[in-house]
């Protein structure tokens, strides 16, 4: 639900970056261990939580992962985390 109602402010903030397409479909799951991750073939994201400020973070961070997938900044770490920390004070 936090990402359906914050979606299109990201989408607003994000627009005129280039590379990013919307997610349009996209599935959050908890992880019970690990590391959070995206995955591009389902268009998933596994993280542990998301009500604290780092995890919102994490849930930025994997989903411009997605956002970005055909675009070099897709994995440029540090660009991503940079809008990710951006995104989660919006």
């Amino acid at each position: 639900q936090y990402v359906q109602q914050n979606a299109s402010v990201a989408q607003r903030q994000l627009a005129d970056t280039a590379g990013f397409e919307p997610v349009k479909v996209l599935k959050v799951c908890q992880l019970d261990y690990g590391n959070p991750y995206a995955d591009q073939q389902t268009m998933s994201i596994y993280l542990r939580d998301w009500r604290n400020e780092n995890d919102r973070i994490t849930l930025w961070h994997e989903y411009l992962h997605l956002a970005l997938r055909f675009h070099p900044n897709g994995k440029n770490e540090t660009y991503i985390e940079q809008a990710a920390r951006l995104l989660a004070q919006s």
